[in-house]
């Protein structure tokens, strides 16, 4: 007859039925909207043009965010990609967007649209990934002015 025996396994995490994100952001998180803003032109970056933005939006599930952040444009390469990065954020917390535009010839003109990633979140937006495409409308060949976003997103907690 076999002999039962119990052995030590060191400290263990067992998981839990429920996540805490789950408690803090719904299970799906949609960041779809539209806003806007005004950006200033910042002349003589070698790696291409870049452009510091401010503004507002209002996207489902945040509601009224502060649109800051920045996009660089292809510079000096054979090809490459415009990129940049946005931080939405209101008084829950923020979100920040790592945006990327589709592969274009060196010193192309800023692109219209950008895939990007959610790159993380703050407060009740710690927990929150995803990804989606952005459509931002400046005018390239002006100093400053100002600019419409579109973004459609689904994100959902990380984890």
């Amino acid at each position: 007859m076999a002999r039962l025996h119990v052995e030590d396994l060191d400290a263990r995490l067992l998981p839990g039925a429920c996540s805490v994100a789950a408690s803090i952001v719904p299970p799906n998180l949609a960041l779809a909207g539209r806003g806007t803003g005004a950006f200033v032109h910042v002349p003589g970056v070698p790696e291409g043009q870049r452009y510091d933005l401010l503004g507002s939006a209002i996207l489902s599930s945040l509601g009224r965010v502060t649109v800051k952040g920045s996009v660089d444009s292809v510079g000096f390469i054979l090809h490459g990609h415009a990129w940049g990065t946005l931080i939405l954020s209101n008084a829950k917390g923020s979100v920040t967007l790592r945006l990327e535009g589709p592969e274009q010839n060196g010193f192309a003109l800023l692109p219209g649209r950008f895939t990007f990633d959610v790159a993380g979140g703050t407060g009740s937006y710690q927990h929150v990934g995803g990804h989606g495409t952005l459509q931002l409308i400046i005018a390239p060949a002006v100093q400053q002015g100002t600019f419409t976003l579109t973004v459609g997103l689904f994100a959902m907690p990380l984890g």
